[in-house]
């Protein structure tokens, strides 16, 4: 046997059985990895096909939440398709009537009306309630025209600078004009989806609280606007070409 000093060239044959050794080890490592990130559950995911709630329900850019799924009423769409502008019989929720009808129902149940953000569409609201005592946790409710006000699955805890805030502080009557604002000024041809999210204050980004309506076609091509909660709007953001 042949002992190789140290700084001899190794052999092709051992050279290849080297490499081949190290690619199976970084395809295995990154299988693994695969697998492990498949296997973990998207919580943002799951609440939006859970409740039917908008990206980010706050529309603070940057805000977010850690949420998991516990026991209760499901919460699911009304079979028509969130944001479609079609109300259900019983009602348009996207109205300044129908939002003060959800905001009571919310009330009666939980007590309070502060939140970490709402999103409604003309089908039904989605609200993320504050748990009394806090200002990072938060529970999910829903209301329906139909069915009132249903307790979601969805708990979790606020990070990215929200604040819980009282719905007692915006301007519902300013709701049609923003829509109207929202259909003239952000050129979504033929608007299939509509809906409008009550953000929260924001201490990272210092924003206040408000009013943000976003409209999107079968294309996926969006426009959204930001208003303050009074209505004054801020800021128009057409689909981007």
């Amino acid at each position: 046997m042949t002992v190789l000093g140290a700084g001899a060239p190794v052999p092709p044959r051992s050279a290849l059985r080297i490499r081949l050794a190290v690619g199976a080890v970084l395809l295995s490592a990154a299988v693994t990895a695969a697998v492990v990130t498949d296997a973990l559950p998207d919580w943002k995911s799951l609440e939006r096909k859970v409740t039917g709630a908008a990206p980010d329900a706050s529309g603070t850019p940057g805000s977010a939440s850690r949420g998991t799924a516990t026991g209760g009423t499901g919460t699911g769409g009304t079979g028509t398709g969130p944001g479609a502008g079609k109300s259900t019989k019983s009602g348009n929720v996207l109205t300044p009537e129908g939002i003060r009808k959800a905001v009571a129902a919310l009330t009666a149940k939980t007590g309070s009306n502060r939140v970490f953000g709402a999103t409604v569409y003309p089908e039904y609201a989605h609200f993320r309630v504050a748990v009394k005592g806090s200002d990072t946790r938060y529970e999910s409710y829903s209301y329906y025209p139909d069915r009132g006000l249903e307790t979601g699955i969805i708990r979790g805890s606020i990070i990215g600078g929200d604040r819980p805030v009282e719905l007692s502080r915006y301007d519902w009557d300013v709701v049609p004009a923003l829509l109207r604002t929202a259909e003239k000024d952000l050129k979504v041809k033929n608007p299939t989806t509509r809906y409008l999210i009550v953000r929260p204050p924001n201490t990272t980004f210092d924003t206040p609280a408000g009013f943000s309506v976003y409209l999107t076609n079968e294309y996926s091509e969006t426009g959204y606007l930001f208003a303050d909660a009074k209505g004054k709007v801020v800021s128009k953001h057409p689909p981007f070409r």
